[in-house]
C-alpha cells in the first residue's frame, strides 16, 4: 500500500521567571547631592523586557526609559533630605515581575537647628540645653557667651541636649552648632535671660516623721529629746511639700512668680504646736524674738541666721561669712569665758 505521510513542527519557549535586574543607581550609601540617578540593567531569558519604573517611598510609579534594550534610566533633580527607598519593577512581555528595593540616604544640606530650650527667660538653677534637626548629625555643640564650643549629648542623631548645672542670674547667649557627616556645619543662636531662681530647702537625718500643715504653712517632725524641727513658708502661701524616709523638704514661692518669697528653718524645744507659735515671728520678719529656746534662719538674700539658745550669758568666739550654697553649722559649748558661756560655731560642710 502506499500511504501519504507529513510532518509538522511547532517551536515554543516557556518562560515562569521574572527579569533578572541589576540596580546601578541609587547604592546602598548616604548621597550628598539632591539629583539622585535611578538606573538598572534589566534581562529575561526571551531577551524581551516590556518596561521598568521606580517608587520612592510609596509614591506613584514613575517610568524608567531605556537607551538599549536592557538598560533604563530617570533622573530625580530633587530628592528630599532623609531616608529612602526605591522600589524598581520591571515585567517582561509575558507578564512575569521583578520587584526590588534599594534603600539610600541623601544628606545634601547642612542641618537646620530648631532650638527647644533654654526659652528666653529661664529660672535660676539648672538650665536644659535642647535642640532637634532636620537630619541625622554626627555631631552637636554649643557655646555659651562665645566660649569654644562643648560637645552635647543626644538621644537620637537629631535631638541633642545639655544639663547646665546652677547657672546664676545674669543675661546669657548661647550658639549651637552642627555639622553633618560630610562637613556641612550650621548654627542657631538664642538670647536669654536667666532670673531668680526657686529654692527647695531640704532637712536631711535620721528619725523623721514629718506633718505637713497647710494652714500653718510649714512641714514639721518631731524629734527625740523632746525637739522638733521644721520648713516654714514665710510670705504666707503654701507651696509645695516634699517628705520621705529620712527628709523633710519645702518650696519657696520665686517659683511660683512671688517675688521675695521666702522660706524659713526653725529648730526648737517642744513638738510640732511648737512650730504653729512661731509662726507669727516668722511671718511677720521677726524671727528674731521667737521665744527660746529657738535656732532659725531664713532663705533670702541676705542669708541672715537667727541663734537663739537658753544661755543668757554667751560669747561668741568666731564671725562667719557664709558663700551662696549648702552649709552645715555646729554649735558648741566651750566653757566659760569669764562669767560669760563661751559658744564656738563653725562651719562642718
Amino acid at each position: 500500500e502506499n500511504g501519504v505521510y507529513g510532518e509538522n513542527t511547532t517551536s515554543f519557549l516557556v518562560n515562569i521567571s521574572a527579569p533578572f535586574v541589576t540596580i546601578e543607581s541609587p547604592l546602598n550609601k548616604t548621597y550628598n547631592v539632591s539629583a539622585i540617578w535611578f538606573n538598572l540593567t534589566a534581562t529575561d531569558i526571551n531577551g524581551s523586557i516590556d518596561a521598568c519604573v521606580y517608587s520612592l517611598d510609596g509614591a506613584p510609579n514613575i517610568t524608567l526609559v531605556n537607551d538599549t534594550l536592557t538598560h533604563f534610566y530617570a533622573l530625580n533633580a530633587s530628592v528630599p533630605e532623609g531616608d529612602h527607598v526605591a522600589t524598581f519593577i520591571c515585567n517582561d512581555t509575558i507578564g512575569n515581575v521583578n520587584i526590588t528595593n534599594r534603600f539610600f540616604e541623601v544628606d545634601a544640606f547642612a542641618p537646620v537647628i530648631t532650638i527647644e530650650r533654654p526659652p528666653p527667660t529661664v529660672r535660676a538653677g539648672n538650665v536644659w540645653f535642647n535642640i532637634s534637626l532636620d537630619q541625622k548629625v554626627p555631631w552637636c555643640g554649643y557655646s555659651l557667651d562665645y566660649a569654644p564650643n562643648i560637645t552635647m549629648a543626644n538621644d537620637t542623631r537629631t535631638h541633642y541636649y545639655e544639663l547646665l548645672v546652677e547657672l546664676l542670674e545674669d543675661d546669657y547667649t548661647v550658639t549651637y552648632w552642627c555639622n553633618n557627616s560630610f562637613g556641612l556645619y550650621s548654627s542657631a543662636t538664642r538670647n536669654f535671660t536667666v532670673t531668680a531662681g526657686s529654692v527647695v530647702v531640704k532637712l536631711t537625718g535620721t528619725g523623721f516623721s514629718p506633718v505637713v500643715d497647710v494652714s500653718g504653712q510649714y512641714v514639721a517632725s518631731n524629734l527625740a529629746g523632746g525637739l522638733v524641727t521644721g520648713i516654714v513658708h514665710g510670705d504666707g502661701i503654701f507651696k509645695k511639700a516634699y517628705y520621705g524616709a529620712g527628709y523633710m523638704a519645702l518650696r519657696e514661692g520665686v517659683m511660683e512668680g512671688i517675688t521675695g518669697a521666702k522660706a524659713y528653718v526653725v529648730y526648737t524645744k517642744g513638738d510640732v504646736s511648737s512650730i504653729d507659735r512661731r509662726i507669727p515671728y516668722i511671718q511677720s520678719g521677726e524671727i528674731e524674738k521667737m521665744p527660746n529656746p529657738s535656732f532659725g534662719f531664713g532663705i533670702d538674700k541676705k542669708y541672715k541666721i537667727y541663734v537663739g539658745l537658753e544661755y543668757n550669758d554667751t560669747t561668741f568666739n568666731r564671725t562667719l561669712t557664709l558663700r551662696p550654697g549648702y552649709h552645715q553649722l555646729q554649735f558648741r559649748n566651750e566653757g566659760l569665758d569669764g562669767e560669760k558661756i563661751l559658744i564656738d560655731v563653725k562651719s562642718i560642710g
